[in-house]
């Protein structure tokens, strides 16, 4: 459902690939240096020409060290600390109207008012605001469209040797824009400008809410990454379970990492039970759950998500996301959103 340990496998990758490779390269050309600078000096004279192998040696360690520092500059220079900027409602707002969002709404609007209902009104029974049920959209299947801000507090950071510490603390908002699109409707956290979360969520007739695939935008050190996982079974709860039931999950990311196995992940999902949020200063009816992963290979650590889903719209009403991990690097997240209101900026 979020930050996932997925966005630093590429920055790890590579400086595991580089690192040994510049020492490789400096010890190779060092010896090869040593060895024919030494031997075709002595060619012409001596019919077995002599190689000093305490030259060669030195030789070769000297030229390792210059090309290990010249690949570490090369490497601080290249993959410095990405400098954050806090994604504003403004913008938010500004892109939701420019973009799809403003088209979607008005093709629920569209649909709902074919249906029969008042302009502004929803259609289906019940769907209208209550206390302890979140705001539907005007089409009475999804979340209104728009801008939601969502409190935030936390942080997470990427320890990566050789191109240091990057630690991003979470600013106090952060926008949500939601854009419907039938029965289904997309959510994308804004954490900053250069990190885009986005979740696709859609209501089916046998096991209700779905999280059909998560999609990941950010930049680290430099590094522009994107990712998109997809999950089965994609129910967010499985028809019949009870509060405290458990089941797995499988994930997999596209595209793969260089061994398509690496993309894997295997999940443990917990209905925790129903758990009312507080949005507008009263309480929202929501349902928790809980979706845990391990990491073994080439990482060891875990995530921990809980999302609290309000009951009847499905509106994303809280996450909160821990974890930690080492391996060729070291990460660790300790955040949650909260949203701050029902009604959102248009």
């Amino acid at each position: 459902m979020s930050v996932k340990a997925g966005y630093i496998q590429p920055v790890l990758s590579n400086s595991a690939f580089i690192i040994p490779l510049v020492f490789l390269a400096g010890a190779c050309s060092g010896a090869l240096l040593a060895w024919h600078w030494r031997g075709r000096r002595a060619a012409s004279t001596t019919p077995n020409p002599p190689r000093s192998w305490p030259l060669v040696l030195s030789t070769a360690i000297l030229t390792t060290l210059g090309l290990a520092a010249a690949g570490y500059g090369f490497l601080r220079q290249r993959f410095q600390r990405t400098q954050v900027s806090r994604a504003s409602m403004e913008q938010a707002v500004a892109d939701f109207r420019k973009g799809a969002g403003v088209r979607a709404a008005g093709s629920a609007r569209s649909s709902a008012e074919a249906a029969g209902a008042e302009p502004g009104k929803s259609a289906e029974p019940g769907a209208k605001d209550s206390a302890g049920e979140a705001r539907r959209g005007d089409n009475g299947k999804t979340p209104a469209a728009g801008v939601y801000a969502y409190r935030a507090d936390g942080y997470y950071e990427a320890d990566v040797p050789v191109l240091g510490k990057e630690r991003r603390v979470l600013p106090k908002i952060v926008p949500g824009i939601l854009v419907p699109s039938g029965e289904c409707w997309e959510l994308t956290h804004r954490y900053f400008e250069q990190h885009h979360w986005t979740g696709r969520f859609c209501r089916h007739p046998d096991d209700g809410l779905r999280l059909e695939w998560v999609r990941n935008k950010n930049e680290m050190f430099s590094m522009k990454t994107e990712s998109r996982s997809q999950c089965e079974p994609q129910a967010f709860v499985l028809p019949g379970r009870r509060p405290g039931d458990k089941w797995p999950i499988s994930c997999t990311s596209d595209p793969p990492r260089r061994d398509p196995g690496a993309g894997k992940v295997e999940m443990t999902v917990t209905y925790v039970g129903d758990e009312p949020v507080e949005v507008d200063g009263r309480p929202q009816a929501a349902r928790r759950v809980r979706r845990l992963f391990s990491m073994k290979s080439p990482h060891t650590g875990y995530m921990s998500q809980d999302v609290w889903l309000a009951l009847g719209s499905g509106m994303l009403l809280k996450l909160v996301v821990k974890g930690e991990g080492k391996g060729m690097g070291k990460f660790q997240s300790d955040y949650h959103l909260t949203l701050k209101s029902l009604t959102p900026s248009r």
